[in-house]
């Protein structure tokens, strides 16, 4: 399942808000209409949470789920390669470790 998100990072603080959609059109239909509005805007997402958001306080990012987890993929793998470049790879676990 992919979801869509609609992310208001803050420009000031440190917590992101999100609103989540099943479908791409209702998740872009959400994000244009933060630029249409001229003050705090109302948006329900499709698990009803509903939230009352200034835009202006704010950075509007859509994205989902599949782009995030690729995101997420791509930056371990590089950290990864990183360790080994450095030499900071651990040569064998620990005894009890749970690390793979």
């Amino acid at each position: 399942m992919k979801l869509w998100i609609v992310r208001f990072v803050p420009k000031a603080g440190s917590c992101p808000i999100d609103a989540a959609f099943h479908s791409e059109e209702r998740a872009r239909t959400q994000f244009d209409a933060i630029y249409i509005e001229l003050g705090p805007i109302r948006i329900c997402d499709d698990f009803g949470i509903e939230q009352i958001i200034d835009p202006t306080a704010y950075s509007v990012i859509l994205t989902n789920t599949d782009s995030g987890a690729a995101v997420q993929r791509a930056l371990h793998d590089a950290n990864r390669d990183a360790a080994q470049t450095y030499g900071l790879m651990m040569k064998t676990p620990a005894p009890g470790s749970t690390v793979q």
